[in-house]
């Protein structure tokens, strides 16, 4: 059995290297939907790791997971921006109506259960 704490690990480092593949096959091509995948991707994994490894009471912590949240959102949307392209968009609005479903759930669920309780 592989022990947890590689295999978390060996995850984090194919997600980022397979951003950074995505990056690069992107800047090759001039395509901008692969050069903001690949840079989602890996904003999206370091905030993985980020969450696997640095304490829970970290103000690292927060803070790098906000930097590297805002920056995966902040390239789908100058991606957007940029080309006009239709799954950047998609992409962008679903990651909003997401954001904001998450907002709404984690203030109207403690509401809802202290009412019922």
């Amino acid at each position: 059995m592989v022990d947890e704490d590689k295999r978390a690990w060996v995850q984090g480092t194919l997600f980022i290297a397979l951003g950074l593949l995505w990056l690069v096959r992107g800047l090759f091509e001039k395509s901008i939907v692969g050069i903001v995948f690949g840079a989602s991707f890996m904003f999206a994994s370091i905030s993985l790791i980020s969450t696997l490894y640095v304490r829970r009471d970290s103000k690292s912590k927060r803070f790098i997971e906000v930097i590297s949240g805002a920056a995966a959102l902040g390239a789908v949307i100058y991606g957007y921006a940029v080309s006009g392209d239709l799954i950047l968009m998609i992409l962008t609005i679903l990651i909003l109506v997401l954001f904001t479903l998450a907002f709404v759930l984690s203030y109207v669920l403690p509401k809802v259960s202290s009412k019922i309780s």
